[in-house]
């Protein structure tokens, strides 16, 4: 799942830090939905409200980067309460089949100085 320039995202509907955090990183919610448990090189928001994909990313570290890709993904009308990136990180190397559970993979997205976008 290593891949340098490389972040993977999710979003969700949890609304509380601590719940999220228990959740991506248990083998009993992320682990068991996506194959994969989140404990490093990752970032979290969470919102009290639901909030659209662009301004739930704002703010993430190298989020300039991503968004654009990361919206695309998932729509400007997309609203979530949480979002979760993973850096360095391509989930769909894993090829797992995700099961129903409380995140949604939007995808994977470019960030950082990659030579090869000039």
């Amino acid at each position: 799942m290593a891949a340098a320039g490389r972040v993977s995202i999710w979003v969700g509907d949890i609304s509380d830090e601590e719940e999220a955090l228990d959740y991506i990183e248990s083998a009993h919610g992320l682990g068991a939905q996506f194959g994969c448990v989140l404990r490093h090189s990752r970032e979290i928001m969470v919102s009290d409200e639901p909030k659209r994909l662009r301004q739930l990313l704002e703010g993430f570290s190298s989020w300039r980067d991503f968004i654009d890709e990361a919206v695309a993904f998932g729509s400007e009308e997309l609203v979530a309460q949480c979002a979760v990136v993973a850096y360095a990180c391509d989930y769909s190397k894993l090829q797992f089949t995700p099961r129903a559970g409380r995140m949604r993979f939007l995808g994977v997205a470019n960030f950082g100085h990659d030579e090869t976008r000039g």
